[in-house]
C-alpha cells in the first residue's frame, strides 16, 4: 500500500475528541474550509470554524456564521474572552470580515475562556460539538472537567515520593543489599 499524499494533506490530525463537560478552552485553530470549499451557511453566509482544545489537548469545533444576524454567537465567545467589543466596532470590524483568515486567527487564535461542550446529532445523523461560551463568574472552576497533564502527574509523584522519604529512616549505604 502506498502513501496517498493527496489524502493527507487535505487532513489534519486528528486530536482525541474532548467529551460533554466545562473545560477551560483555548482556541488552536480557525479554518474556513474543508476540501477545498468554503464554509457556509444554509443561506449562503460566510462561516469560520474553531477549534478549541483543553489543557491536555482534546479539541471540539464550533461552527459561526458570519452575518449581522447570527454575529451574536461570535460576539458571545470574545465577549467571554474578555475581547473589548467596543473597540471592535470603533475599529468598523464587523462579522463577516472574520471570514478572512488573517482577520480570524488574528482576533481568535489564542484566546481562553471557559465552555460548555455538548455534543448533538445533526440531520445528517453525525454527532457534532458545540461550544457553548460560560462567565467566569458562572463557572465552579472545581467542577470543571479535565484530565491531569503529565506535568501535573510527574508532580504529584514526585511530590508522593518525597513524603515517602520523609516519613522513613535513610538506609545505610553498606546494608543496602546490592
Amino acid at each position: 500500500m502506498t502513501y496517498d499524499w493527496k489524502k493527507n494533506a487535505e487532513e489534519s490530525g486528528r486530536a482525541d475528541k474532548l467529551p460533554a463537560g466545562v473545560y477551560h478552552l483555548e482556541i488552536v485553530e480557525t479554518r474556513h474550509a474543508s476540501k477545498g470549499k468554503a464554509f457556509a451557511s444554509k443561506a449562503g453566509d460566510p462561516q469560520v470554524m474553531i477549534i478549541v482544545a483543553d489543557e491536555t489537548g482534546r479539541q471540539a469545533t464550533q461552527m459561526i456564521t458570519l452575518s449581522a444576524k447570527a454575529g451574536w454567537v461570535l460576539a458571545q465567545i470574545l465577549d467571554k474572552c474578555g475581547v473589548n467589543l467596543d473597540r471592535l466596532r470603533d475599529d468598523g470590524i464587523e462579522p463577516h470580515h472574520f471570514a478572512e483568515h488573517r482577520i480570524a486567527e488574528q482576533y481568535l487564535a489564542g484566546l481562553k475562556f471557559y465552555g460548555e461542550v455538548r455534543w448533538e446529532k445533526g440531520n445528517d445523523g453525525k454527532e457534532y460539538s458545540k461550544v457553548v461560551p460560560l462567565d467566569e463568574s458562572e463557572v465552579d472552576v472545581t467542577k470543571t472537567t479535565k484530565q491531569p497533564t503529565a506535568a501535573q502527574i510527574d508532580s504529584a509523584v514526585s511530590k508522593a515520593a518525597s513524603i515517602k522519604r520523609e516519613e522513613h529512616e535513610a538506609i545505610p549505604a553498606e546494608k543496602i543489599p546490592f
